[in-house]
């Protein structure tokens, strides 16, 4: 986990990180064009790490021990410790309707969504896509974003 100061941050960039010169091209976060040049830039930075633009070259780091449980909330899998489970190990969010299924996570919008002997599934529903797979395939679903 990494804590830092934006300004000390900021320079550790411009030291350290190469591709530093296309992020300064960006107006401040608050500003009304700001969505758009990152949009104009977004394909001419380099896809790298925090590690490795920084802090593997950085002489300004501390390491401070902590002793506190770590998930990565970032992944569909971590929806299960988190989220309360029906009374047949379901997850659902949404407008959702279930017989006889068990072990899914559902997360749905609006529409209504029916399952019915449904066991072991997931089923992602955004604006734009519909997802659905074997609950064993769920941490795929950040690979298709590249497709």
């Amino acid at each position: 986990m990494f804590i830092f100061n934006v300004n000390n941050m900021l320079k550790e960039l411009e030291n350290n990180y190469s591709g530093y010169a296309v992020l300064k091209e960006l107006p401040s976060i608050s500003s009304a064009e700001y969505s758009k040049k990152l949009e104009e830039i977004y394909h001419d930075c380099e896809s790298i790490s925090i590690d490795y633009a920084v802090m593997e070259k950085s002489k300004n780091i501390y390491v401070v021990p902590g002793d506190f449980g770590w998930d990565d909330i970032g992944t569909w899998n971590s929806l299960e410790r988190y989220i309360a489970k029906d009374e047949n190990q379901n997850i659902l969010n949404g407008n959702i309707v279930s017989y006889d299924s068990s072990n899914n996570i559902i997360y749905a919008g609006d529409k209504k969504i029916i399952l019915l002997d449904a066991n072991d599934i997931f089923c992602i529903d955004t604006d734009d896509v519909l997802v659905i797979g074997k609950k064993e395939s769920i941490s795929k679903v950040h690979e298709l974003r590249k497709k």
